[in-house]
């Protein structure tokens, strides 16, 4: 029998895991704000300016806790920088279940940020890979992880 978070927690990405895709949009920057999430100025240089409100066709920087960024390119396409996989990886649009995984991931404080990818990185070659790959062993940043994946709602 699966431990029991280990159950909820499948079941709470099959609950997730529809056919719904988020592009760099007001939608997906309102659940990014919902999230407690903030735009971060600044990261683009000096031509980087802050906008009031989300715009088609600028950089939008957010950023929630750690080095965990999501960054909305000109053309369209996310990008997340530091991410439970990767140092970045870039993406024409985040299904519902990627976006679960990285809103619970940037709720994880920065050293387990790290520690997650640095253990995922060498195992995973998309996001939901994580789930084939997580350690059968307890460790703070997998604990905290799954407690932080339970809470998101999109």
């Amino acid at each position: 029998m699966p431990h029991p978070l280990k159950q909820k927690t499948m079941s709470n990405l099959a609950i997730q895991s529809s056919p719904v895709s988020f592009g760099a949009s007001k939608e997906l920057a309102e659940i990014l704000y919902r999230h407690r999430f903030v735009e971060v100025e600044g990261m683009g240089g000096a031509t980087m300016r802050r906008v009031p409100a989300f715009q088609r066709g600028v950089n939008h920087y957010f950023r929630k806790h750690g080095q965990c960024t999501v960054h909305f390119l000109k053309d369209g396409r996310i990008h997340i920088l530091q991410g439970p996989i990767a140092m970045w990886n870039l993406h024409d649009e985040l299904e519902s279940d990627e976006l679960a995984i990285v809103l619970a991931f940037s709720a994880m404080c920065e050293e387990h940020q790290d520690l997650m990818r640095s253990y995922m990185g060498p195992h995973c070659k998309r996001y939901v890979d994580i789930w084939h790959h997580m350690p059968s062993f307890q460790v703070d940043w997998k604990q905290q992880f799954l407690q932080e994946f339970l809470l998101v709602t999109l």
